[in-house]
């Protein structure tokens, strides 16, 4: 039997692009190791790293042009240490071993792109000019190695804010933690707002809550709202450092849906859950049309002036009826546009008048009655006034 037929031809062949890895931390902390087939078939393999130190972006690989990048691992650094070890190919295209020598140098600054950094405030200033740049520096293994040279007291904290998938809040923490930065809060500039409001018009109404960013570092915060409020849209659930111009000023838009609103008043609370402030909104259900006399006490023989206040938003044509003949209005039928002050006049019968000497009634109650059609449905709203010789 011929085993050549059960054999893949022509066999993988592996070769690499590099003979050894030398490492001076001062130079480099990462690199790529690029692997070829030159033979046939399709080539497989793992590639598995001797010492701790090196990190491998993956153990398994299949193809024929393949890049495995390595990296160097912080957590196992001792300052002026030398290290020894291999990295080894095993694969269906052969073996190879790639010496390695790792020189721990002694770390005595940062280098960040062009420039040498010395100390923590440096590096702040770093950050200020090249944000995006600090950030990966920030992440990066040659950082933590550099807070051991200087003798950082909190590098437990350090790694545990590495871990935060939101980098600018992580690295804002670190400036606070080193006390570059303040931490940040919020004040809120108004905390209560009131609403009255025509139920018949359709429209939301809008208002801004202003809020003032106090402090340079990382700030977020979730809006908590109340229960059975459903007829208040927030425009954000949270509000972050992104939310804030460069003036540090933050407007946030809410709205009040009024076809939601249940009840003629309603009163609620707003908390930002960090800062624990409090926002209070207060709605008032306001009546489309409003009356208002200059006084309610009229002598037999007086003069008085109806003001009647349109609250809608369009022209209302109203009926006036008065409860008794003795007020006398010019006109039964008025436009009311904004605002219309109308006259009217009093003149009790000399028939009344000894009714009520008889009787020694001090006054006699009549009222005005206001009609209209709102939206297709009936409106009234009446006042009462008093007549009489003695104005109590």
């Amino acid at each position: 039997m011929d085993f050549n037929n059960f054999l893949e031809q022509p066999l993988p062949i592996i070769k690499i692009d590099i003979e050894k890895i030398a490492i001076n931390m001062n130079d480099k902390t990462e690199g790529i190791i690029n692997i070829t087939n030159i033979g046939g078939g399709i080539l497989e393999g793992e590639i598995l790293s001797g010492t701790e130190c090196i990190v491998l972006e993956k153990h398994k690989f299949f193809g024929n042009e393949i890049s495995i990048k390595y990296s160097l691992a912080s957590s196992v650094y001792s300052n002026g240490e030398f290290i020894k070890s291999y990295i080894n190919i095993i694969s269906n295209g052969g073996e190879k071993l790639i010496p390695l020598y790792i020189t721990i140098s002694n770390f005595e600054f940062l280098v960040c792109e062009d420039e040498k950094i010395y100390d923590i405030k440096e590096f702040y200033q770093y950050y200020l000019k090249n944000y995006l740049s600090a950030i990966k520096i920030f992440y990066s293994y040659d950082f933590i190695i550099w807070l051991k040279r200087i003798n950082f007291k909190h590098i437990d904290i350090v790694e545990e804010l590495l871990q935060d998938s939101n980098k600018q809040r992580a690295i804002d923490n670190f400036f606070i933690l080193c006390r570059q930065k303040q931490k940040a809060k919020i004040e809120i500039l108004q905390k209560k707002f009131s609403f009255k409001y025509i139920l018949s018009e359709n429209e939301k109404l809008e208002a801004i809550i202003p809020i003032k960013l106090i402090g340079d570092g990382y700030f977020e915060d979730k809006i908590i709202m109340p229960i059975n409020a459903d007829f208040i849209e927030m425009e954000k659930q949270k509000i972050t450092s992104k939310d804030f111009d460069n003036n540090k000023n933050c407007y946030l838009k809410f709205y009040i849906d009024k076809s939601k609103i249940t009840k003629p008043y309603e009163r609620k609370k707003i908390r930002f859950d960090k800062a624990k402030e409090d926002i209070i909104i207060e709605i008032i259900e306001k009546s489309p049309i409003e009356i208002i006399l200059e006084r309610q006490y009229f002598s037999t023989v007086d003069k008085g002036i109806l003001k009647i206040i349109n609250n809608t938003t369009n022209d209302i044509e109203i009926e006036i009826i008065s409860k008794d003949t003795f007020v006398n209005f010019k006109q039964e039928i008025y436009l009311i546009k904004d605002m219309l002050e109308i006259e009217f006049d009093i003149k009790l019968s000399g028939f009344l008048k000894a009714q009520m000497e008889f009787t020694r009634k001090p006054n006699i109650e009549s009222g005005i009655l206001i009609k209209a059609i709102l939206r297709d449905e009936p409106y009234r709203i009446e006042k009462a006034i008093y007549i009489g010789n003695s104005l109590i």
